[in-house]
């Protein structure tokens, strides 16, 4: 009787039983769900980086402005418009990465400080 019962479970049986697929799945899911707003984060502090890099990147050309032409008799603004100083020391305008509404925005003030910002056009 008992051996009856054992050949059972010997028999070669090929494939998956539901509860093992069931149990891939959820895993799956899991690791889904972590992965995911990590890397939603990442690409986050990626623009965020990129940015910032931007930022610097446009002072570096309103200093070397400074630098040929010395201090501007009034603020100069540079926008990214075509026509402007600015295309003597960039090869283009950046775009900003986190808020692709906004542009950046560099004034070079008579007493040489220099600020760059996001605005909304």
């Amino acid at each position: 009787m008992i051996n009856k019962f054992m050949k059972g479970f010997k028999k070669n049986k090929k494939g998956f039983t539901l509860v093992e697929l069931m149990v891939v799945v959820a895993i799956i899911g899991i690791l889904t769900a972590i992965a995911v707003p990590i890397y939603t984060n990442s690409q986050q502090k990626a623009r965020e980086a990129a940015d910032a890099a931007n930022e610097r990147i446009l002072k570096g050309a309103a200093a070397m402005y400074l630098a040929d032409e010395g201090l501007p008799t009034s603020d100069e603004v540079w926008d990214g418009t075509a026509g402007q100083n600015w295309e003597d020391y960039l090869e283009s305008w950046p775009e900003c990465q986190v808020d692709t509404t906004k542009n950046f925005k560099v004034t070079i003030g008579t007493d040489g400080s220099i600020t760059v910002e996001q605005v909304t056009p």
